[in-house]
């Protein structure tokens, strides 16, 4: 009896109880330990006034101790089962993810995989570690692949790698995915690559469609007959056609590094500022300046410049050497004005000649009337003309100085 009781009186003052009681928090012990004699005290036990007197304060102890096993056995129930219902869910949302996921040993064998995994490759669960990841891979891509491998075996715990490659599931059907690789241990310090399988087929076909439209566009610009830019929203050259090039001399590689006030001959770089401000704007505009070629010198340009409101702005332009087209309007209005000067010198010859041809009906008529000679008939008229501040240069004014001379109406 002696023995038992100081072997309760050790366990109850060791100063390892924390340990025993599963290295509980100090505070929540105290909580448990609270909680305990709380529930002890609801209880009764009889006969205890017939027990020793130390015997009561120990049994106490022993009890409240009992109850606080009890108590935190129901605890770890509870958190058992929360567990397992977390670990339910982890594991659904693993098997119901929209991406497979793997687990490979370190000699390349499947060890785990989710439903979107088997669907994407045909596996069957009950054949676990009888296949090996590589047997998956397209040939074209296995030593991309064993490069992959190799290379995340040696990385450090934790980092990933990330590569696309052709896979093959296993009724042979090909298709596109980006692997996501991570290298961990598991639970027996086992190395263990985790992959993630993400399937990219319709976004690669997707690529593969838009390079080739962005190839055949590019193809349709550098074949254009007139040139094209995009430059930013500060007029420095994003895109250039081969058009352009070819009008300005310049190479690629030089025009996207230049602004357009480094090839602009009329205005000035704060009025290209100006003229881009204004087409962000109104949205378009379209005018006509000077470009200058490499070689100094100037060629005659329409633009049309449009704004497009993708990655932050940008002016898309298009530009038409009209050099040829000004050459051959200036030809036709200098031609313009040769005609109309020998028009005007015509129409001064024909009224020259009419107005001859009038002075000489009015001398007729003057001297037929007034029996004079032609220099007397001439005489009379110009003196008539002098007298009427009239000048003998055409046919109404001859006819008047006539008809004031004869005093008679003229009728021809």
């Amino acid at each position: 009896m002696k023995n038992i009781k100081n072997t309760i009186i050790e366990t109850l003052t060791n100063k390892k109880w924390g340990n025993m009681m599963g290295n509980v928090h100090e505070e929540e012990y105290k909580a448990l330990r609270l909680e305990a004699t709380m529930r002890l005290d609801q209880l009764q036990y009889p006969h205890m006034d017939t027990l020793p007197t130390d015997v009561p304060g120990l049994l106490h102890d022993l009890q409240v101790h009992k109850i606080e096993l009890e108590m935190q056995n129901d605890q770890l129930q509870r958190a058992n089962l929360a567990l397992e219902e977390s670990s339910q869910r982890y594991r659904d949302r693993y098997d119901f993810a929209p991406i497979g996921y793997f687990s490979i040993s370190d000699q390349g064998l499947i060890t785990e995989f989710n439903r979107k995994a088997a669907s994407m490759f045909g596996l069957k669960h009950n054949k676990l570690n009888q296949y090996r990841f590589a047997q998956f891979v397209d040939d074209s891509d296995k030593s991309r692949w064993q490069d992959l491998f190799l290379g995340i075996k040696k990385q450090e715990h934790g980092e990933e790698l990330l590569c696309d490659v052709k896979l093959i599931n296993i009724d042979g059907i090909s298709f596109h995915a980006s692997i996501n690789c991570l290298r961990m241990n598991d639970d027996v310090k086992t190395e263990i690559l985790r992959l993630a399988v993400i399937d990219i087929t319709d976004k690669k076909v997707a690529i593969e469609k838009q390079q080739a439209l962005d190839e055949q566009h590019q193809e349709i610009l550098d074949s254009s007959m007139n040139g094209f830019w995009i430059v930013d929203l500060n007029g420095r050259f994003l895109e250039v056609n081969a058009t352009y090039c070819k009008m300005s001399g310049y190479a690629l590689t030089e025009l996207l590094t230049m602004k357009i006030s480094d090839i602009e001959a009329i205005e000035s770089v704060r009025d290209t500022v100006t003229h881009i401000k204004k087409v962000i704007s109104i949205g378009q505009d379209q005018f006509e300046s000077k470009h200058r070629r490499k070689d100094g010198s100037l060629f005659d340009v329409r633009i049309k410049a449009q704004i497009m409101h993708s990655e932050g702005g940008r002016l898309a332009v298009f530009l038409q050497d009209i050099s040829s087209i000004k050459a051959i309007t200036e030809q036709v209005e200098a031609l313009q004005q040769e005609q109309q000067v020998m028009e005007g010198t015509t129409q001064q010859l024909q009224t020259a000649l009419d107005s001859e041809r009038s002075l000489s009906v009015a001398v007729g008529i003057v001297m037929g009337q007034q029996q004079v000679g032609k220099d007397a008939a001439m005489k009379l008229l110009r003196k008539r003309a002098r007298d009427q501040n009239l000048k003998l240069n055409d046919l109404a004014t001859i006819l008047v100085c006539a008809r004031e001379t004869l005093n008679f109406e003229i009728k021809l």
